[in-house]
């Protein structure tokens, strides 16, 4: 999205130092910084604009269903060398009383990984929802999937089921869906505020989950991410990739599948430039004091970003907002994420290496786009797969054709997507 205007607001509080946010235009630069909220542009907002937003309790992630603390020390080997962190040692002993990831674990279990490195000084409570194959016998494998902008864990569990269900994929026994931090049932970050995680954060995130998964002996042959989701993918394998690693070689890591996913600023983005677009999600800016500055949409909103055509119709197996909210599929999205996702002044979207999913790198690329996506168009991610795999041919872009194929097309209709894909893009 193209930036943000500032001026005061009146002293009723309703943002950081009396401000409010919202879209605007412009294009500017960044890195990572609390004090960047200082000097981001915003504009007022009417305070019944931003009634809508909702807030969320800082003890959120306390209440997960069936969690469990996995209150390990963190000091993994791949993620330590990322953050400066103390020498390379084996984690402490985890206890599994609930067996979630043993031969006889629940179908769908929630784990908690205490404490995980984000940056240093800064930490949060990973909440993985961790479903298994009822018709499959587990080996300690599993698909790890990472969910978009503004989502939780919960969007991505429609498409583990169809996995499941699929005769083609039994081989397929556990599907492992990671909250974001602040997102679904992880905990708010602590030594920083919501509002000003990035996107490398989310990648430090991601990293450290396989590392503690690792250690539990889950090993991940295959990383999905979906929209936000698969360009924090991308910033994990650029982080491992940066330091002599990859996702192969840290986690064994054998295919990456990205569903519709957001680039780096070296690839084309229309949705970033679009004015219509920026002027529509302005209003949901704001600031929250358990959260800072953060971008927050009700749930008949939510539906209508996610599952609406370039035309403006919205898909007819899109989910209700009454689904939504039954689901947790919502939540706020922290704002130096999403500024750095669109690249919204003074943030620029992220730098990725051309080629760190080139065939030397030994993880198969798959990226798949949706035919009436209107966030992210699938010339764009044909862009995106050539980039990343070194202009490696065609083969490893997919277009998942009709009318019903747009953004939240894992949501809506995973099962139609899985039967497109069918020969095509495999599974381990």
């Amino acid at each position: 999205m193209s930036g943000f205007k500032q001026t005061e607001a009146p002293a009723s509080g309703t943002g950081r130092d009396g401000t409010r946010l919202a879209m605007g235009s412009g294009s500017g630069q960044h890195e990572v910084g609390s004090t960047d909220r200082a000097s981001l542009q915003t504009t007022l907002i009417p305070p019944s604009e931003v009634t809508v937003m909702f807030t969320l309790s800082a003890t959120r992630g306390s209440t997960v269903s069936r969690a469990l603390a996995l209150g390990c020390s963190f000091a993994g080997p791949a993620l330590a060398a990322l953050l400066t962190a103390s020498p390379a040692s084996a984690h402490a002993s985890c206890e599994d009383p609930d067996g979630a990831f043993g031969e006889h674990a629940p179908a769908d279990a929630g784990v908690v990984l205490k404490a995980v490195t984000l940056r240093p000084g800064v930490t949060g409570d990973i909440h993985l929802r961790v479903l298994r194959n009822p018709d499959h016998g587990c080996e300690r494998k599993a698909i790890v999937a990472v969910h978009g902008a503004g989502a939780t864990a919960s969007t991505l569990v429609p498409l583990a089921r169809s996995i499941f269900a699929d005769a083609d994929d039994h081989q397929v026994c556990r599907f492992i869906a990671v909250d974001l931090p602040g997102h679904g049932g992880s905990s708010l970050p602590q030594g920083a505020l919501f509002g000003d995680l990035t996107l490398q954060d989310y990648a430090a995130a991601v990293i450290g989950t396989l590392d503690r998964l690792e250690d539990r002996g889950v090993h991940t042959t295959a990383l999905m991410g979906h929209s936000m989701g698969g360009l924090v993918v991308q910033l994990a394998q650029q982080s491992l990739t940066s330091h002599g690693s990859s996702l192969r070689d840290a986690f064994g890591v054998k295919h990456v599948v990205l569903f519709a996913a957001a680039g780096p600023r070296a690839i084309p983005c229309a949705y970033c430039q679009n004015q219509q677009a920026a002027a529509a999600l302005g209003p949901f800016i704001g600031f929250d004091p358990a959260l800072g500055l953060r971008f927050a949409i009700p749930d008949a909103l939510w539906t209508m970003l996610a599952f609406t055509t370039p035309m403006g119709t919205l898909a007819t197996n899109a989910p209700t907002p009454a689904d939504v909210t039954a689901h947790g599929y919502n939540s706020p999205e922290s704002l130096s994420a999403l500024s750095g996702l669109l690249g919204a002044p003074p943030f620029q979207r992220p730098d990725v290496a051309a080629g760190i999913f080139a065939p030397h790198l030994r993880t198969r690329l798959d990226v798949v786009s949706f035919e009436n996506d209107s966030i992210v168009l699938p010339a764009e991610n044909q862009a995106l797969h050539g980039y990343l795999t070194g202009g490696n041919g065609a083969a490893g872009f997919t277009v998942v054709e009709g009318a019903n194929a747009v953004h939240g097309l894992l949501v809506s209709d995973p099962d139609d997507m899985l039967a497109q894909l069918e020969g095509i893009v495999s599974l381990p």
